[in-house]
């Protein structure tokens, strides 16, 4: 692919590549084009997971749910979470202290 650019936007495209460290302009434009087409890739958070994982994962979601009483994960949920592992005194479910 070749790209023409309007000469006033070269010099400016020469002094950012210049300034941000690159070797070229080229290699900025190429950074550039890879940055902006990964960030609007679409998400996918677990790739590799089939129909039949799925239905494993929402089995064990359930099971989760229906595992017992229910915690409310507020601020201070999380600030106690942190605190017992910052101390290594966070214990598994299920086991003795």
């Amino acid at each position: 692919m070749t790209i023409t650019i309007p000469d006033d936007l070269t010099l400016k495209v020469e002094q950012r590549a210049k300034r941000f460290g690159y070797h070229s302009a080229e290699e900025y434009v190429l950074d550039f084009l890879k940055e902006d087409v990964e960030e609007h890739e679409p998400q996918v958070l677990i790739p590799s997971l089939s129909y039949r994982s799925r239905e494993e994962l929402e089995t064990l979601l359930l099971e989760g749910l229906n595992s017992g009483k229910s915690v409310e994960a507020d601020e201070n949920f999380w600030k106690s979470l942190r605190e017992k592992i910052h101390n290594g005194t966070l214990r598994r479910a299920g086991t003795k202290s």
